[in-house]
């Protein structure tokens, strides 16, 4: 089988996963719409490094008021043609039921898989390892994997545009010992601002398992991101 056709059918069976995860009623979406703004601002790009300071704004309620907020800051090392290797700290903060707000801190390591099958289209596998710790949890220990499926191509449907991205991530909570979480963005657009910043827009779907009972929760998200 071509390398390429293996890359297609490794992508047809994780979209396959991220729907029937995903796959919510209509109630499980209702009253449970989102906007997330995100932000990147870059530090250095050279041949092998890049640095970057990253957050969040995370609009929950029907996109009321602002339910969380994320601070990273992200370090890469271009390894060879197709690894890439990164780490870096975040900072998150997160409003409870009560409207108390709760602390999650993080360490992130990543190793990325990276293949070119064109000049203006990429296909990976981002995987991370993130040690977590919270703050209501009396700061215990806990080990996250985070596994995303990414797809890039060039594109210039629209003036501005640049490119379109599509991605699936799952979720593996080490203390459950299972999958909690799915993140499903089918549409994301770049378009160009000035030669060092870009605009995008996406949608998402983000599903949910309840640590107490299993279930999952489902939401629709809307979201805008800024890069300079």
């Amino acid at each position: 089988m071509k390398k390429r056709s293996r890359c297609t059918l490794a992508a047809a069976l994780w979209v396959a996963a991220s729907i029937g995860i995903s796959a919510g009623s209509q109630a499980d979406y209702a009253n449970d719409f989102r906007i997330w703004n995100e932000f990147m601002w870059t530090q250095h790009k050279g041949e092998r490094w890049l640095a970057f300071g990253y957050g969040e704004l995370r609009w929950v309620d029907d996109a009321s008021h602002v339910g969380a907020w994320v601070l990273q800051q992200k370090v890469y090392h271009q390894a060879n043609s197709w690894l890439q290797l990164g780490t870096g700290p975040g900072w998150i903060e997160i409003e409870q039921p009560d409207k108390s707000w709760n602390t999650l801190a993080r360490l992130e390591l990543e190793a990325n898989c990276i293949h070119r099958l064109s000049s203006g289209e990429v296909f990976a596998l981002y995987n991370r390892l993130e040690t977590r710790w919270w703050e209501n949890r009396d700061w215990e220990t806990e080990y996250v994997t985070r596994h995303r499926l990414f797809y890039l191509r060039s594109a210039n449907w629209l003036p501005r545009m640049l490119r379109y991205e599509f991605s699936n991530e799952l979720f593996y909570d080490f203390s459950e010992n299972r999958i909690n979480e799915n993140r499903f963005r089918p549409a994301n657009f770049f378009f160009r601002l000035s030669e060092n910043s870009t605009f995008n827009v996406f949608t998402q779907l983000r599903s949910l398992r309840s640590k107490r009972d299993g279930h999952w929760s489902h939401a629709y998200i809307v979201g805008t991101g800024l890069r300079w």
